[in-house]
């Protein structure tokens, strides 16, 4: 079973009592993320998987994280003059135009 992307949902659920957050996903990108995380799944047998003909795949994960580990903040948004992003852009082009040519000189 293929879920859509709407249903790749995550979920993070924690009080002010507990010091660790419980968090499920069905999403594989934010599976991995956890995982590379080293966060430790919650293993439940079969609570996760999708049965069926010919179906018995993992859709959803749980992960049980304690909260000193768990960071909520604001994205923050940097914000540059236009002859500071345009000096940057020409050093990100430099930059680019090097590595092509030692790429080059190293065939």
């Amino acid at each position: 079973m293929v879920l859509t992307r709407h249903e790749q949902e995550t979920i993070i659920n924690f009080n002010e009592e507990e010091a660790f957050a419980t968090i499920y996903t069905a999403s594989p990108r934010m599976k991995r993320n956890f995982d590379k995380l080293g966060f430790e799944q919650e293993r439940e047998p079969d609570k996760n998987k999708v049965h069926g003909k010919g179906k018995n795949k993992e859709v959803a994960w749980c992960y049980k994280v304690s909260l000193d580990v768990l960071r909520i903040t604001k994205k923050r948004t940097l914000k540059i003059s236009k002859a500071k992003r345009a000096e940057l852009r020409a050093r990100m082009i430099e930059n680019i135009h090097s590595k092509k040519n030692s790429q080059d000189e190293s065939i």
